[in-house]
């Protein structure tokens, strides 16, 4: 366990995460409208190419729209367990049974605690905290491969958009087949359970053990796909709008060039609302470490305490909104004046809040004075 963390280190790096989640809220805002913008020339530039079968050397250069089957005649291997597959791509996913240590901090005071997971990869236990939960390294790995050429009509997608396409289904499997091309020494291990492979060194065990590995095996098929991006002689590559925004895009299945830009737009707004949480979070930590020297003092006091400790997080969340939202409001001002106009409003709520919250503190420690009764005003 670490020792307690001073309150005045504590408001220290307070100091200087209140700013940086201001500094992060800023930058998502200007990324976001920066794409928003982006985007909404793209919907108004890109030209639907009508029939894969076709190329249109005319708008060699241009933002396009396409949707066609996808397709690849080639077969993909697994080297190691000869798995074949007739596919866009193919992935041996390899889990393997090992500790995972999580950290928890109360207090001031950091606790360890250790379980036994699945998990892609190996964790790395050297890292722990405490020795005794200890790592092998998997008898086997992951391995991914992918088609050389995939063709929509005429067009071949680029390196980009195959990696898009990530519809994957399981593979199936023949267990025989794989224990003869592993060979009876490494085969022995190995047992078939549902749509996977279960590994263990100790061949007959039961229950999983440290080490103990799940393999699974999957592609993603050919099958419908809608893209958007610069069309390259027959391929495709990334086009840049005129603010510099990069359109690549691939989605499965049949979507006109209005829901892909649509999809596009929702994928960013999903990830400016995520950063926006991620920089509110921040600035509330920190303005609980800002406030931790005044939680401090009252902190030995009964009742008194956890009221004060209630009050300095209602302040520290609300000082947090506040900065949030007029961040945020200034940002979009010029592009989105409703949005903008809501937010600062918002921002006046918390304000008032935050003020009346002030004022009943104030209150609370300075009560009103009784009223004297003066000789003149006493009546015999």
């Amino acid at each position: 366990m670490s020792k307690r963390t001073n309150p005045l280190v504590a408001a220290l790096f307070g100091i200087l995460m209140v700013p940086g989640s201001i500094c992060l809220q800023a930058w998502n805002e200007y990324r976001t409208i920066h794409r928003t913008r982006g985007l909404e020339e793209a919907g108004e530039i890109v030209v639907s190419l009508p029939d894969p079968e076709t190329v249109q050397t005319e708008l060699d250069g241009k933002l396009v729209h396409l949707s066609g089957q996808a397709n690849t005649a080639e077969v993909l291997r697994d080297p190691k367990f000869g798995v074949e597959q007739n596919a866009i791509s193919l992935r041996r996913r390899v889990e393997m049974y090992q500790w995972q240590e999580t950290e928890k901090t109360k207090d001031g005071r950091k606790t360890y605690k250790y379980k036994q997971v699945w998990k892609e990869g190996r964790i790395d236990s050297d890292q722990f905290e405490q020795s005794g939960y200890g790592n092998p390294f998997p008898a086997f790995e992951s391995w991914a491969s992918t088609a050389n050429n995939v063709m929509v009509g005429k067009y071949e997608l680029s390196e980009s958009l195959k990696s898009q396409k990530s519809d994957v289904v399981p593979s199936a499997i023949d267990v025989e087949a794989i224990k003869t091309t592993l060979g009876q020494n490494e085969a022995s291990g190995f047992r078939s359970e549902g749509n996977h492979l279960y590994y263990s060194a100790k061949a007959g065990n039961t229950s999983p053990e440290i080490g103990d590995l799940r393999i699974f095996f999957e592609h993603v098929p050919n099958g419908a796909v809608s893209l958007m991006a610069a069309l390259h002689g027959n391929s495709f590559a990334s086009y840049s709008t005129k603010n510099g925004e990069p359109i690549d895009k691939l989605y499965p299945g049949t979507l006109t060039a209005e829901q892909l830009i649509e999809k596009l737009k929702s994928e960013n707004m999903m990830i400016a609302w995520l950063l926006r949480g991620l920089g509110f979070f921040l600035c509330l930590i920190g303005m609980l470490m800002i406030f931790s020297p005044a939680q401090a003092l009252f902190k030995w006091i009964p009742l008194v305490g956890d009221i004060a400790g209630s009050l300095l997080f209602l302040v520290s969340g609300l000082i947090a909104l506040v900065l949030s939202m007029v961040t945020i409001a200034v940002s979009w001002i010029a592009v989105r004046p409703i949005l903008a106009i809501s937010l600062l409003a918002i921002a006046g709520i918390a304000i008032y809040l935050l003020l009346r919250t002030n004022r009943r503190v104030h209150q609370s420690h300075h009560p009103q004075e009784p009223l004297m009764l003066t000789d003149d005003m006493m009546v015999s």
